[in-house]
This record gives C-alpha cells, sequence and structure tokens, in this order.
C-alpha cells in the first residue's frame, strides 16, 4: 500500500519532469569537494530537488526520516567508491568506537548483503563468534528471537552489543552454496 496520496502517475511525472531556471546565487553557502564548483551543480537540479521535498511534504502520510540526511548518503553512495561513505553523527560515533578497538559484543564484523540480509564480513579472531563457529558469509537472521533484516542492522547490532556479560540469543544461517 502506497503511503502517498492517490493523485494519480501523471502528475508525479509531470513533477519530475519540471525544471524551472535558478541562478548560481541561489548555491551561496554550498560547500562542495576540493576540485568542483558551484557552476557543477545544476540549477535545474536544484531546483527539481525542491520540487520534490516540497512533493513528499505535501502528500507522503507515512513518517518522514531525515531527507536531508539522505540526500548526503545518496550524494556518496552515486560515487559508487566503497570508501567513501558519508556518516552522520550516530553513525560516526559507532564506526570512531568500532575503531577503537575497545567493544563489547558477540566479536564479528556485519555488512547488510544483496538480500537485504545481515552477513558475517569475517568473525574476530579469539572472540566469541569464532569459538562458537560462526563463519565469513554467515547470516545473522534473529535477535533475542525478531528477524532483522539488513536495513535494521543498527538495531541488531546494539542489542547485540548489550551488556558485557549479558548473553544475548541470537540465530545464525549457513546457506549451502552447490
Amino acid at each position: 500500500m502506497s503511503r502517498f496520496k492517490s493523485i494519480g502517475i501523471p502528475i508525479l511525472t509531470l513533477l519530475l519532469g519540471l525544471g524551472i531556471g535558478m541562478n548560481s546565487s541561489n548555491l551561496n553557502g554550498l560547500r562542495l569537494p576540493n576540485g568542483a564548483n558551484k557552476e557543477d551543480i545544476k540549477p535545474k537540479d536544484i531546483e527539481k530537488l525542491n520540487k520534490l521535498t516540497r512533493y513528499i511534504d505535501n502528500n507522503y502520510l507515512g513518517e518522514k526520516g531525515d531527507l536531508a540526511e539522505g540526500m548526503y548518503k545518496g550524494v556518496f553512495k552515486a560515487l559508487n567508491d566503497p570508501y567513501s561513505v558519508y556518516m552522520d553523527k550516530k553513525e560516526f560515533s559507532q564506526f570512531k568506537e568500532a575503531s577503537s578497538g575497545k567493544f563489547v559484543g558477540i566479536g564479528v564484523i556485519v555488512s547488510p548483503n544483496e538480500d537485504n540480509r545481515i552477513q558475517v564480513v569475517t568473525p574476530i579472531k579469539g572472540g566469541p563468534a569464532e569459538k562458537e563457529g560462526i563463519k565469513a558469509g554467515d547470516i545473522l537472521w534473529k535477535v533475542e528471537n525478531k528477524e532483522y533484516t539488513g536495513e535494521e542492522i543498527d538495531d541488531a547490532v546494539s542489542i547485540i552489543k548489550g551488556k558485557e556479560g549479558k548473553p544475548v540469543n541470537k540465530t545464525f544461517l549457513r546457506i549451502k552454496k552447490g
């Protein structure tokens, strides 16, 4: 079921196809990466983005996430570079924690896979998961008897971290190939 008011596809198509000119003065204050300049951003794209956000504001009935954060992530995702990523404050904090070498959990590095599941990238050598026989490629299916998807990886990871010494009920799947 759509979370948009029913207005029909032609209106949405028309909305996406519209373009109104803007001059570069509308881009003042916009910070761009080194080597890029304001001329690299087309005014029609800014206007289109403004129209899309107004459309969402006026017609979307569900809970909206932070649209600006989504746009920032999209810019980096468009680079198609696995080493370039935009992180919000929470994600950056988690990244710093994970790279500090001090953390609580079962000792796995996980990532969403192409099937939108949480996949073990690698168990940490000597960690609890490795001792339990968890291997790279295993799927973290459930945490505390609730299924989690790749989109919910942060929620699953925060539950797994839990409190030091407190057991966590988790279910892993191993997909045999061939």
